[in-house]
């Protein structure tokens, strides 16, 4: 669970090269430095060095460019030897296996730009000001990030650096200052604005009410007991006629007619209202699924 944080332009998808020499150590540092990039890798933690070789623990390290700090990686806990093995072999290898857990990358930086690629795990991509400070658009590989003009911070760093754009790969969610994204596409999101729309379709888009329901869902509940829990809470008819009506009501937005109420009542008897319920969900009758898929859900903080 590392917590990265960018200073400087920087794509996570890119190369940094070859060539690395170890250009200075101690018992908490290890410099190397790759001279035709002029670039400065630091790692830190507890180290014991004989020769080229390096044993010991990693806690963090930070890369820097001509003396500027582009980035910082902090909360590691990783075998010195076999990081030293990985930095040294493939390098987009390296940046999978380092950032495989669930991590939190922060912007904090007047040159937004480049690729935020979280590899694997759960993660999250922390943009300092309102959503409405950056122009988003969606393309093939996932969501991007402009900052525009807005007067928010970001507004403000944005002046001098206006071509940059925030590409997201293998990020699950953005958070902003003010609200947040969900990319789990066909995850969690979904079934939070599948849940809504069969329950409660008119709070479809409260984004606190989003909120709220992703948090069932991410700590683990299926469709199923999510649909109990709204029985037992009586948001919804428990009788099954008229929550066979209520429910074909809010999906497709007219009063079903009576062989159809019948028909579903028939599917409750021999199922359960729960069942029904997630069954009827799932068909994501009144809901974007494809939407979600591409942009993400938004919900309050």
């Amino acid at each position: 669970m590392a917590t990265v944080t960018l200073y400087d332009f920087y794509d996570f998808s890119s190369n940094d090269g070859n060539g690395w020499s170890i250009s200075g150590s101690n018992a908490t540092t290890i410099n190397l430095s790759d001279s035709s990039h002029q670039k400065t890798i630091t790692f830190s933690g507890s180290f014991t060095q004989s020769g080229n070789s390096i044993s010991g623990t990693v806690n963090g390290l930070s890369l820097s460019q001509n003396g500027t700090s582009i980035f910082t990686i902090s909360g590691l806990n990783l075998d010195a030897a076999t990081t030293q093995s990985k930095f040294l072999g493939d390098n987009q290898a390296f940046k999978s296996w380092l950032l495989s857990g669930d991590d939190t990358f922060i912007v904090n930086t007047k040159a937004m730009g480049g690729t935020m690629n979280g590899y694997g795990g759960s993660d999250t991509l922390v943009f300092a000001a309102p959503r409405g400070d950056y122009a988003e658009s969606v393309n093939i590989v996932g969501p991007t990030f402009k900052p525009t003009m807005g007067s928010g911070s970001s507004g403000q760093l944005a002046k001098e650096n206006m071509s940059q754009i925030v590409s997201v790969q293998n990020i699950e969610t953005i958070r902003f200052s003010d609200s947040a994204i969900r990319l789990d596409s066909g995850g969690n999101s979904a079934k939070t604005m599948e849940f809504i729309g069969t329950v409660a379709p008119s709070l479809l888009n409260d984004l606190a009410v989003r909120r709220e329901i992703l948090k069932f869902f991410d700590s683990g509940y299926s469709m199923e007991s999510l649909c109990q829990l709204a029985l037992n809470a009586k948001l919804v008819p428990t009788t099954n006629e008229a929550l066979a009506a209520a429910v074909f009501q809010n999906v497709v937005g007219s009063a079903a007619p009576a062989g159809t109420v019948k028909a579903l009542v028939d599917y409750i008897d021999t199922h359960s209202q729960a069942n029904f319920l997630a069954t009827v969900a799932e068909m994501h009758l009144n809901v974007d699924v494809v939407g979600i898929a591409q942009s993400g859900m938004s919900y309050a903080l």
